[in-house]
């Protein structure tokens, strides 16, 4: 895993994130990707074909608790 390399040389660790849209449109393959490579840091711009600004209220309801169960990931 990315993850694990970057630990390995040393103090000076550097934190990675990943476009989630870069990714997949699907925010589950998005988490599940970045999972499976041992990153824990999101910036989520665009899911279901839409700016995160033009998610609905529902839409962001079921986003939220994804984050947590997805090794405590983080979003920006």
């Amino acid at each position: 895993m990315i993850h694990e390399a970057i630990k390995r040389r040393g103090d000076n660790i550097i934190t990675l994130s990943g476009y989630g849209d870069e990714i997949a449109d699907d925010l589950e393959t998005q988490l599940d990707v970045l999972a499976s490579e041992g990153i824990r840091d999101l910036d989520l711009r665009s899911v279901w074909s839409k700016n995160v600004l033009e998610l609905s209220d529902e839409e962001i309801v079921h986003i939220k608790p994804r984050f947590r169960t997805v090794n405590n990931l983080g979003c920006a």
